[in-house]
């Protein structure tokens, strides 16, 4: 098997030094470099141009979601693993519209994590224990409620600024990205998302950003955007 060379970006260092100290038993896995922040984690990146960077969403300076963002703006090959506390559905569906590769709980099973590097070295997937093969059938499931999801009649009723934050959340930004963008504050972005979620009749944030994505394609060519 190929060397496989691996970056961990991770504020805390326990958790770092534990993910380094067992992926350094496998003769195939090599940690390169170590991060405790997205600011260190981007230049340790151009530095070394890991096979795989394991990031935490929540460190210091710049977060995990914008510094993974920028390093898959400008390297479309990286591959990044989303290792974090945060086991939900926002994130997750954020973490896929940006390009990451992976997705797993922090309490991850070790083997689960070698499986995780490995597979998606190869070219895979990995999101929540779950293979692009698998999540491509759990996508044929829910073709039924997608649909119900996109002849949703309440789009029609969305003022110009509900447009221009669902095309910002099409587009994976942040609740904090948005409020910079709109020159709002980070509270009245989660109100509002909540209120999309509510307006147009879904469920969750996780089928607000579905939506979003296919109300933004649907625009394309219709002379809408976010600036």
């Amino acid at each position: 098997m190929d060397q496989i060379k691996i970056l961990i970006a991770e504020d805390q260092s326990i958790i770092r030094m534990a993910f380094a100290f067992y992926l350094h038993s496998y003769n195939h896995i090599e940690v390169v470099a170590e991060a405790a922040n997205g600011l260190e984690m981007i230049e340790k990146y151009k530095a070394t141009l890991p096979d795989i960077v394991l990031c935490d969403i929540n460190m210091p300076l710049m977060d995990g979601l914008h510094a993974s963002k920028k390093i898959l703006q400008e390297y479309k090959d990286a591959k990044i693993i989303m290792v974090t506390a945060y086991n939900d559905n926002d994130y997750l569906s954020i973490a896929r519209n940006i390009g990451a590769a992976g997705y797993m709980d922090k309490n991850v099973s070790l083997e689960d994590l070698k499986f995780a590097v490995e597979h998606i070295a190869a070219g895979g997937k990995y999101f929540l224990g779950k293979t692009e093969t698998e999540l491509e059938e759990e996508r044929q499931m829910s073709y039924n409620d997608a649909d119900k999801i996109s002849v949703n009649p309440a789009y029609q009723g969305l003022t110009q600024h509900e447009k221009e934050i669902l095309v910002l959340i099409a587009k994976g930004m942040t609740n904090t990205e948005i409020a910079e963008r709109l020159k709002l504050n980070r509270n009245s972005v989660e109100f509002l998302r909540n209120h999309l979620v509510s307006k147009l009749n879904l469920k969750s944030t996780s089928q607000l950003i579905r939506y979003a994505i296919e109300f933004t394609a649907g625009q394309n060519g219709n002379g809408f955007s976010a600036y």
